[in-house]
């Protein structure tokens, strides 16, 4: 199975499913000039393995179309919707957005201002943080620079926590409801299985929109 995006007039991506060539040419979703094929695995114009890492493999259009996203024919390739005014996007870039200021090279954690088009060093969340290595490193193996760290270690049992600076440790995030429990997410790309707070009733997947009612231990339609 492969993954095939759909495209409009404008060449932007409209719809992405899963599919086999075949029945996308019988015309079951229209046109099967609409659909084109795209790479879950290629972003940056690089082939990732199942591990996150470069693996070698043939990068197909660029990256994996997302919805919004726009399609090039000329180049053959897919990008993402520009996430910010002035980046920019080519073939010179590995069909990555790009700042038109490069990011600083010391390390320091920076997020993009848009209003001056620069960057800002992100501040310390608490006073007891400091500036410490990642734990995590690039596919490549090298260090990812440096983030606001806690002087205690968050536990590594995968449920949600939120720092407390009074007392200098982690407190296991309150429940949002009497009635909602820690229940297990689907592991992540790396393996990783995470828990958050779960009503005891799934959200409907109708469209609508809901609000937890505590009282009925359901889901009502929002006002």
């Amino acid at each position: 199975m492969s993954h095939f995006a759909q495209i409009n007039d404008s060449n932007k991506v409209i719809d992405v499913v899963v599919a086999e060539q075949d029945f996308i040419n019988t015309g079951a979703l229209g046109d099967p000039s609409r659909w084109i094929q795209t790479s879950y695995n290629t972003k940056g114009n690089v082939h990732y393995g199942p591990d996150g890492r470069p693996d070698g493999g043939v990068a197909l259009r660029g990256n994996f179309a997302v919805l919004g996203g726009t399609y090039d024919p000329v180049h053959d390739v897919f990008y993402a919707p520009q996430p910010f005014v002035g980046w920019v996007i080519s073939e010179s870039t590995n069909w990555k957005w790009t700042p038109p200021n490069g990011y600083p090279t010391d390390n320091k954690p920076y997020r993009w201002n848009n209003d001056t088009q620069d960057w800002d060093l992100i501040p310390k969340p608490y006073p007891s943080w400091t500036l410490q290595e990642n734990l995590t490193l690039a596919p490549d193996g090298k260090s990812t620079g440096l983030s606001w760290q806690a002087p205690v270690a968050m536990p590594e049992d995968n449920k949600p926590y939120t720092w407390n600076e009074i007392r200098g440790g982690w407190d296991l995030t309150p429940s949002p409801y009497p009635s909602w429990v820690i229940e297990p997410l689907p592991p992540n790309r790396s393996g990783i299985q995470y828990y958050q707070w779960q009503a005891p009733v799934a959200y409907p997947l109708d469209g609508k929109k809901y609000t937890w009612d505590e009282a009925t231990v359901s889901w009502v339609v929002s006002a």
